[in-house]
């Protein structure tokens, strides 16, 4: 494909998807955090901060997986694609209680 066909396609994207470029980074991101609260026991943590949350998996994957832990999620911009997923996430049974 050519760049700017490429650019022009994901541009074309309702505001409410998240690209799967992004998905992937976001599992990447959570599966470094999982690991250093595992080696570090994450009973001592109170809060996360997702700053510059943009699309807000990063947070919400860590909301979903560690229900004691206050989750933060900070961008200066909403997103849409944000409140999509956080109404898929409950769509599924899974808490975000601890969303904020």
């Amino acid at each position: 494909l050519h760049t700017s066909n490429t650019a022009d396609m994901v541009n074309l994207l309702p505001p409410q998807y998240a690209r799967v470029k992004e998905i992937l980074e976001s599992l990447e991101v959570f599966r470094h955090i999982e690991k250093l609260l595992r080696r570090r026991g994450n009973t001592t943590y109170g809060n996360i901060y997702d700053v510059g949350c943009g699309h807000g998996l990063v947070g919400m994957l860590c909301a979903a997986a560690y229900p004691h832990i206050r989750v933060q999620c900070i961008d200066r911009v909403p997103r849409e694609s944000f409140q999509a997923q956080r109404t898929a996430f409950e769509a599924s049974g899974m808490s975000l209680d601890n969303l904020h």
